[in-house]
């Protein structure tokens, strides 16, 4: 997929804005493994770095280089080396959790962009996400003690490098969390609660960019308990977890949207083609765009018979993005010619209604028909070298009048072996 991108990138505007701004976004070079446990190693893919104080925020690293002490797999609900990767060989690990004894912990992770972002430019991301949250797992009445928000994953973005203020009550307990940073995306989708362990999906979306943005942040669920009373009972003796969610994240990605997006394809002029705009432009930030034409359908399939210059806005979120499709005539191996008028009256010239057709492929299929005002048959063959001598049966057709025709053929190999239609109107003249 990367390497597609890349080449459509190249084809369709300048490559610079095809540049994932995200260092080490797979979390695939590592500085050295873990020393023992997944916690805090993070820091062994800088530029990655944690967010907030790293006694109490720990972030995880997982790496198939970095095998788990077996005794570890197989008691952690988090970590196992059965886990995999998204794609590469690591991942990262971020959980939330709010704790009996009056405690939010919200585990985050953050990094320098390669460049900042400019201002009043849209901006594509994109991660993977797999959920492993869980909640009520220490605590019988946790689950009528909610906390706000509950399940969603923030994404951060700041000039600075971005930490957490952890806000304490009058017992020096920590009851909320906050970030720094400028919260510019979030996943709250319900996809977070529902996912499993064992299942990646993808998250993205676009958004504006202030300016000068040097610093990416994704931090787990942060905030706070709505209420310190029952049945959240708080007590600093108290050990264990009221809530905790905890996700799998993997394979980040920041572009740069363009300001304009050009296309080129090829149709045989007259011939319905079915073009897809979705194949045109394969690239993973329009995968939910919606498209609109020009004459306002908003379809990414369209069936166009004449080449020219379409212009075609893709609408996303946060901006639209002209697109100029530049759709050329292709030599199809055949031309076919009908005339409009024919006077069957034996002087021996355009006494017969007959395609002229000129190809250098044979037929595979071939149907020829002309109908009445009322739309009925008069004429039908499947000998292209067979027209319409004006006679319906062994009678002549006395009156000057307009019949319509249609043509539906297929080609052997030529163009993929698709039937084609093609219809006009005729007059015959007595």
């Amino acid at each position: 997929m990367r390497i597609i991108m890349l080449l459509y990138c190249i084809h369709l505007f300048n490559l610079a804005l095809c540049q994932n701004l995200i260092p080490n976004a797979g979390f695939e070079n590592l500085s050295s493994c873990p020393s023992g446990l997944p916690e805090r190693g993070i820091i062994a893919t800088k530029p990655w770095y944690i967010i907030g104080n790293p006694d109490a925020v720990t972030p995880d690293l997982f790496h198939l280089n970095c095998p788990l002490p077996a005794q570890t797999a197989s008691v952690s609900q988090f970590w196992s080396n059965q886990f995999l990767p998204f794609e590469g060989k690591g991942y990262a690990g971020i959980a939330s959790a709010a704790l009996v004894n009056g405690v939010f912990i919200s585990e985050g992770l953050g990094t320098p962009l390669l460049s900042s972002l400019e201002g009043s430019e849209a901006y594509y991301f994109e991660m993977r996400v797999g959920s492993k949250g869980i909640d009520n797992i220490d605590n019988p009445l946790s689950k009528d003690c909610q906390t706000t928000p509950k399940k969603s994953i923030g994404i951060y973005f700041s000039e600075n490098i971005i930490n957490q203020i952890r806000e304490s009550d009058s017992n020096n307990l920590v009851v909320n969390t906050f970030a720094t940073g400028d919260l510019v995306l979030a996943d709250s989708s319900y996809n977070l609660a529902s996912f499993t362990s064992s299942i990646w999906y993808k998250y993205s979306s676009c958004f504006l960019a202030k300016g000068g943005e040097l610093h990416l942040g994704v931090i787990a669920p942060i905030g706070k308990f709505d209420a310190i009373t029952s049945p959240c009972q708080i007590s600093k003796s108290q050990r264990g977890f009221f809530h905790i969610s905890y996700y799998d994240i993997d394979n980040f990605l920041l572009l740069k949207m363009p300001k304009e997006l050009a296309a080129d394809t090829s149709i045989c002029e007259g011939e319905p083609e079915r073009i897809d705009i979705r194949k045109l432009v394969p690239l993973p930030m329009f995968e939910n765009a919606k498209f609109r034409w020009e004459d306002g359908n908003t379809d990414s399939i369209r069936i166009l018979q004449r080449p020219g210059l379409y212009k075609i806005e893709v609408v996303m979120p946060c901006t639209t993005i002209p697109l100029y499709l530049n759709v050329k005539s292709k030599d199809c191996g055949i031309s076919i010619y009908v005339p409009n008028a024919f006077s069957p009256n034996n002087d021996g010239i355009n006494d017969e209604l007959k395609p002229f057709v000129k190809s250098i492929l044979e037929f595979n299929y071939y149907q020829f028909k002309v109908f009445n005002r009322w739309g009925n048959i008069v004429f039908s063959t499947d000998n292209s070298e067979k027209g319409w001598d004006g006679k319906i049966g062994n009678k002549e057709v006395e009156m000057t009048g307009i019949y319509v025709w249609s043509l539906e053929y297929e080609l052997k190999n030529g163009t993929g072996n698709k039937k084609f239609i093609k219809s006009g109107e005729v007059t015959l003249i007595r």
